[in-house]
């Protein structure tokens, strides 16, 4: 990425960002064979971390140690370990990121219980829409990850829509109005939207039409400019002659 900084110049750093689930002895050379090959294409600054989610106390690497007959080389690169973060520290910060760290988190603790992960999901959901502060945009990305990361079973799902629906309504029409997938709890509430959207829609064409068979214009013409059907055309056609 390009950034400009505080005297006006603009640097160019590159960001590695790696994803590590699970011990590997040999993860800090493999650290450091990503950065000499990124080094040698590019020749700009990086930027490294480790973003460690595994649940292993004693894994932490930080360093790639080389000797070799008095050849010497040390690479050391950021790291941040989901399972060591105080969970009380996430919970009172401000920084949005905290909640996606503490997801994390909530997902590893219960990974064989669902129970335990549904109440993790649904303090996480209180959190973002009733207590947080944050942009309609970063609580809709939140209510988004932490979906789709703390899945649960339908019933759990469905117990999660009936509470936050109405509180979140902002934030779910926010996300069904961009890019965002639907997400797994507020599924259904995004196909009802789908289907008002869709009826106002055939509405308003269903209106052009029977304006257009006001004037005089062929079956062809309506069609072309509406886009209905030639069977929802001829059921206007017939609603207008009684």
């Amino acid at each position: 990425m390009k950034v400009h900084l505080k005297d006006g110049k603009e640097q160019w750093i590159l960001t590695h960002v790696e994803v590590q689930r699970d011990k590997e002895d040999h993860f800090s050379e493999r650290m450091f064979q990503y950065f000499y090959r990124i080094f040698d294409k590019y020749n700009q600054k990086i930027f490294a971390i480790a973003l460690l989610t595994d649940t292993d106390q004693s894994f932490h690497p930080t360093s790639y140690d080389y000797y070799f007959y008095g050849t010497k080389l040390t690479y050391a690169y950021n790291t941040y370990k989901i399972w060591t973060q105080d969970e009380e520290t996430l919970l009172q910060s401000n920084n949005p990121f905290a909640l996606v760290v503490l997801a994390g988190k909530y997902a590893l603790k219960s990974e064989k219980n669902t129970d335990d992960r549904y109440q993790f999901k649904r303090q996480l959901f209180e959190l973002i829409i009733c207590h947080k502060n944050y942009s309609q945009e970063y609580t809709a990305s939140l209510i988004s990850f932490v979906d789709f990361l703390l899945t649960v079973p339908k019933e759990m799902e469905q117990k999660l829509q009936d509470e936050f629906s109405s509180t979140a309504e902002e934030e779910v029409n926010y996300m069904h109005n961009t890019s965002f997938p639907d997400p797994p709890t507020f599924k259904p509430v995004f196909e009802k939207l789908r289907r008002e959207e869709e009826e106002i829609r055939l509405k308003e064409k269903k209106e052009i039409a029977e304006a257009m068979l006001k004037k005089g214009y062929s079956a062809q013409e309506i069609t072309e400019v509406t886009n209905i059907t030639e069977d929802d055309l001829e059921k206007i056609k017939n609603q207008s002659r009684d």
